[in-house]
């Protein structure tokens, strides 16, 4: 059971959907990950999330998700600034609307350049915290899978970076 009051704002969240579905499957063989989908927790009462799904990025709550069929990692960079933390909720707040980078999603397997004014899941969160001077992978943003992200996080060099795992389900 997750306790939602437990997750602070600004938490990057990696979804791994357990239904069989071909979409999530090929993300994670492809990526070799264990996250298909990845979102930016915003916090608030209504337990937040700003994610990129298709057709558009949206705003929804975390309880979406727990209520489906989804298992979820929770990493926090610890020692985020009052102003980083608002300048990532901005940035992702001001994302909501732009279309899904289906292009860029499939750069991963076919190699082609990602649209620079849309966005795909991790691509939003890798740019949120970019928008700041944050690393949150050894790819560049547009080129940022959830395994991207988690391969990141629990490296040694994003540890040192004050990234961490909080919760699991």
């Amino acid at each position: 059971m997750i306790d939602f009051k437990m997750i602070p704002p600004g938490a990057v969240i990696l979804h791994h959907t357990k239904r069989r579905a071909f979409v999530p499957w090929a993300i994670r063989l492809w990526t070799k990950g264990w996250a298909n989908h990845a979102s930016l927790y915003m916090g608030s009462g209504r337990h937040e999330i700003i994610e990129a799904t298709w057709p558009r990025v949206r705003r929804t709550t975390l309880e979406t998700y727990y209520n489906s069929d989804s298992a979820f990692k929770i990493y926090f960079k610890a020692n985020l600034s009052v102003l980083d933390l608002a300048q990532i909720k901005g940035y992702a707040y001001g994302s909501i609307g732009k279309r899904y980078d289906l292009q860029g999603l499939f750069s991963f397997v076919f190699k082609w350049p990602a649209n620079e004014h849309q966005n795909f899941c991790s691509e939003l969160v890798a740019e949120a915290f970019n928008s700041v001077g944050i690393t949150t992978s050894f790819e560049t943003s547009d080129k940022t899978s959830p395994a991207d992200l988690e391969r990141y996080m629990v490296s040694q060099e994003g540890k040192e970076r004050g990234w961490a795992k909080i919760m699991d389900n």
